[in-house]
């Protein structure tokens, strides 16, 4: 399946992505709770267990098969997906700017005139 290729290059980039919030996250705890380290070790305990945990984490989501059925059917359905030109692209992006500033304006409009009137009543 060519899906799978993509769903297991996915799971790789979400286990290193773990492994960094791993790696802080047990780093941390492990200053807080002042456990040794040993420096005879090639590899920092913290890091280790994060580069465990993170591994553990893709290669359980990878066997679970619920998961990686879905996993394969979004990969199917963005293969599907019909990307638009930059040309339409660009055009979009346009329409929507002129229409945040109209918007802008409209807001400044009404923001001016409404503080009009509440000077107004307060002047009362």
């Amino acid at each position: 399946m060519q899906t799978q290729k993509w769903v297991n290059l996915g799971l790789l980039v979400v286990s290193a992505i773990l492994f960094f919030f791993f790696s802080h996250l047990v780093g941390t705890i492990w200053d807080l709770t002042r456990l040794p380290m040993p420096e005879e070790w090639p590899v920092e305990p913290p890091y280790l267990v994060s580069f465990i945990l993170a591994g553990m984490t893709g290669i359980l989501i990878r066997r679970h098969a619920v998961a990686n059925a879905f996993l394969n059917d979004v990969a199917l359905e963005l293969s599907r997906v019909t990307w638009p030109q930059r040309k339409e692209t660009v055009a979009s992006a346009g329409v929507v700017a002129v229409l945040i500033a109209i918007a802008a304006l409209l807001m400044l409009v009404i923001d001016t005139i409404w503080g009009t009137v509440i000077r107004g009543v307060m002047a009362l």
